[in-house]
């Protein structure tokens, strides 16, 4: 976002101490590592036409290669393998699509990018890295739910999804390495299926934490209640709700009168898996070219409608960071390219964010 939007990162400014927010994030982190846990432990397969499942089919590399091979070879057909999806990338604008993640109701963008990772890293730790990332979803609940196409909440609008292409066959090959061995000791085992829901799915909590206690801030400060989840884990996971709505009123009072450049309140907007919104405002690697632009654009424009909203004296403050946005969004035509590539009913969810930051 950082560079999409040419914002300068300013000196750390700090941020307010809050015993609820420790006592909420450390709580909600403890569900997110046992909700991981639980389902590597317990794996659930998806449908065989998950979107996801065809990703890997379709990309296709064999496995006798070496591991560094193996995923070179991923990485040079991971743009084009989006593109015959109808993902969004560099080299496509792609389609909408209705809830492959979020549920019927959800407008989904889903972005195919090839992001560098440390290959070396990633063999050892496999299990420790998330190639499936939400960008933005409109939901306030902390049930934490996996985002596996089923309905969880009554909020829908329009969510964005980034595939690291390379990241996940990279993951998928580690995870066969692992179930060779299994079945060498006379296991059971698991499948792609298996492998989908155990960790590309269930690596996207994160992500989605962090989102659901920025839109709770931003609902906040528009005097929009939260709603709650439909659904609920098969096990037991602790309540934090009434702490984080306690440190979330302090976090805004506070933010209110900072007079910070918008990367200070980002750096002072405390989340609990980023640390902070100027951590989680970071994008894939992905050329910001036409096809691709407006996406990226979608993806964080409710992050500066927060920050107009939240920050009393934004205009002022921020003005050479609006002008240069201003002026980046009509060199795009990127309020009209959005609507033509949304759809007016997508569009008219984030058509808000635009008229708060003062997009024409």
């Amino acid at each position: 976002m950082q560079s999409l939007f040419r914002l300068e990162k300013e000196s750390h400014t700090g941020s307010i101490e809050l015993r609820q927010w420790d006592y909420a994030a450390n709580g909600l982190m403890e569900n997110v590592e046992k909700i991981e846990h639980f389902y590597q432990d317990y794996p659930i397969a998806v449908n065989g036409s998950h979107l996801l499942v065809r990703l890997i089919q379709t990309v296709n590399i064999s496995r006798k290669l070496s591991f560094d091979r193996y995923v070179a070879n991923c990485s040079a057909k991971a743009l084009n393998t989006a593109q015959a999806l109808k993902l969004t990338s560099a080299l496509s604008r792609g389609q909408m699509w209705d809830g492959v993640f979020y549920g019927h109701g959800t407008q989904e963008i889903i972005i195919g990018h090839d992001t560098l990772f440390s290959l070396q890293d990633l063999h050892a730790n496999w299990k420790e890295y998330h190639p499936v990332t939400v960008l933005q979803h409109n939901q306030t609940n902390t049930a934490l739910l996996l985002p596996d196409g089923r309905v969880s909440s009554t909020d829908k609008g329009v969510a964005i999804i980034a595939v690291n292409i390379p990241m996940l066959m990279a993951m998928y090959y580690r995870f066969n390495e692992e179930q060779d061995a299994v079945e060498l000791n006379g296991g059971t085992r698991r499948t792609l299926y298996q492998f989908i829901h155990s960790y590309a799915l269930g690596g996207m909590v994160r992500s989605h934490l962090d989102n659901v206690v920025l839109n709770r801030l931003y609902n906040r400060a528009s005097g929009i209640p939260v709603t709650s989840a439909i659904r609920k884990h098969s096990f037991f996971t602790i309540n934090y709700d009434a702490a984080l709505d306690v440190a979330g009123g302090m976090q805004l009072e506070y933010l209110k009168n900072m007079k910070r450049r918008f990367s200070g309140v980002m750096q002072a907007t405390q989340l609990p898996v980023s640390g902070n919104l100027w951590n989680f405002s970071e994008l894939p690697t992905v050329p910001p070219t036409l096809q691709a632009f407006w996406a990226l654009a979608v993806s964080r424009m409710k992050i500066m409608a927060f920050l107009c909203l939240v920050q009393k004296d934004y205009a002022r403050i921020n003005a050479r960071e609006l002008t240069t946005l201003r002026w980046l969004m009509k060199l795009h035509q990127t309020k009209q390219v959005i609507k033509n590539n949304m759809g007016l009913e997508a569009y008219y969810n984030v058509a808000p964010f635009l008229e708060i930051v003062g997009i024409e």
